[in-house]
């Protein structure tokens, strides 16, 4: 008999589905792998079915048992699901020796302020969620453990069809390499284990906190570790500037044909008439940069851009300046000077 394919074949998507009474089976990897380890003989007997068709009820009793003997066999560590290995092709090589910079595991890195940002229920109050470690995950855990996301999915497979614990119990991986997880066919698993984005810190080699967007996934009973960011900061105000750079743009809509002669100084004093000599910080002069064309009233329209140092003072009243001889004025970036910020404060790293 020749080896049969790795993919699951279509039909058993089918079989299973009408096994969980019409629900969406998520782990069909897996299961693929387990019957072709342990029940060869069924395997190949679904494999030869059609992908299209009703379930043949004997098909969808054998498989339900084949579901609990699959489950006792990962508590036993007989039988450990494959890895995804749906991943996207990987690029051609090159002879170009390219070292590409390889981003650290949030299971080696230090979580910064941990303590102020997983909470649970106490016997006096909310107090901080205890640290585990993701090898002694159990239905007794109590508090969080920080893993990486491949680990995370398949402890979640493992206990996708257990009850939720009674104590409160969560992890904490990287969403980036998990967005599947917001798929519309993954809903059920997000209710199951109240899948919430979050954003975690982590403490860099010089002890500044480092932010990760991460999962907060919880194996509890609804959302018993909440996620509270209550970590110190500092308050800081920024200084007001002196002096705000706006964009300046002079278009040629006349269509004169000396549009571009002697462009920077030509700029430089039409410019100086919209905005307004007495507004300019100490007498800089407005300067060119480019000219670029634009579309216009079904044509094409040259336009020098440039910039104007005004004094902060008066930013507004060159902003209603705007539109003097066909110069436009702009804001550059952000405009709001006294913005307050929320500073954290450093995290003291200790090196093992």
């Amino acid at each position: 008999m020749a080896p049969m394919s790795s993919k699951p074949p279509p039909a058993l998507q089918r079989l299973a589905d009408a096994a969980v009474n019409g629900s969406h089976y998520r782990s069909i990897d897996a299961l693929w792998a387990y019957l072709c380890k342990a029940h060869a003989s069924f395997a190949e007997k679904v494999n030869r079915q059609g992908p299209r068709g009703n379930a043949p009820d004997g098909m969808v009793e054998t498989l339900k048992q084949c579901f609990k003997s699959m489950k006792q066999a990962k508590k036993r560590g007989t039988f450990k699901p494959p890895l995804d290995t749906n991943t996207a092709p990987s690029a051609p090589t090159t002879t170009k020796n390219v070292q590409k910079k390889v981003q650290p595991k949030l299971s080696e890195l230090h979580p910064a302020g941990v303590e102020q940002m997983l909470w649970r229920a106490g016997e006096n109050g909310m107090i901080a969620a205890e640290k585990i470690v993701i090898d002694d995950l159990d239905a007794e855990s109590v508090g969080y453990s920080i893993t990486d996301p491949s680990v995370a999915v398949r402890a979640m497979d493992h206990f996708y069809d257990e009850a939720p614990f009674e104590n409160a119990c969560a992890v904490v991986c990287k969403s980036a390499q998990l967005h599947v997880l917001n798929a519309k066919r993954n809903r059920p698993l997000r209710e199951r284990y109240h899948i919430e984005e979050i954003t975690f810190y982590f403490a860099a080699k010089n002890g500044a906190p480092m932010p990760y967007e991460c999962f907060l996934i919880q194996f509890g009973q609804d959302r018993q570790v909440q996620f509270q960011d209550r970590t110190e900061t500092v308050k800081a105000k920024g200084i007001l500037a002196e002096s705000v750079r706006l964009s300046v743009q002079l278009s040629n809509f006349g269509m004169t044909a000396d549009f571009s002669a002697n462009v920077k100084s030509s700029f430089a004093k039409a410019a100086m008439t919209a905005v307004g000599p007495t507004n300019l910080y100490k007498e800089e002069k407005p300067f060119y940069t480019t000219t670029v064309t634009a579309s216009w009233r079904k044509g094409m329209v040259d336009r020098h851009l440039g910039f104007a140092s005004v004094k902060t003072e008066a930013y507004e009243n060159v902003l209603r300046r705007s539109g003097l001889n066909n110069i436009i004025v702009m804001e550059v970036g952000r405009s709001k000077f006294d913005i307050q910020i929320n500073l954290r404060v450093r995290y003291e790293y200790i090196s093992d």
